[in-house]
């Protein structure tokens, strides 16, 4: 049986609606930079333009809440940084609201 990955823990940690919760930060799949060449570009500077269209396309066609449950977390952390930074620090205050 394979390693529970940090994030899929974490995602099953709280009860919630983890896609609200993104959505209420600005990190949904609607938003102008989500697949933007310059998001990738702050978070990977030494990759090149064909790495850029592997992980666009790897974004635009996969699930994140669908990924999470199988996915390495290096690879869920490269696909989707900012989605794998707010899971692990998410500390639960909009659940006592």
């Amino acid at each position: 049986m394979t390693k529970m990955s940090k994030y899929l823990q974490k995602y099953l940690e709280h009860d919630i609606d983890w896609q609200a919760v993104m959505t209420a930060k600005g990190i949904h799949s609607n938003a102008q930079l989500h697949n933007s060449e310059l998001i990738f570009q702050i978070f990977y500077p030494e990759k090149d333009h064909d790495e850029f269209i592997v992980w666009r396309n790897l974004r635009s066609f996969n699930d994140w809440q669908d990924a999470i449950y199988s996915m390495e977390e290096d690879d869920f952390e490269y696909i989707w940084p900012l989605r794998a930074k707010m899971i692990l620090e998410y500390q639960g205050c909009e659940e006592e609201e």
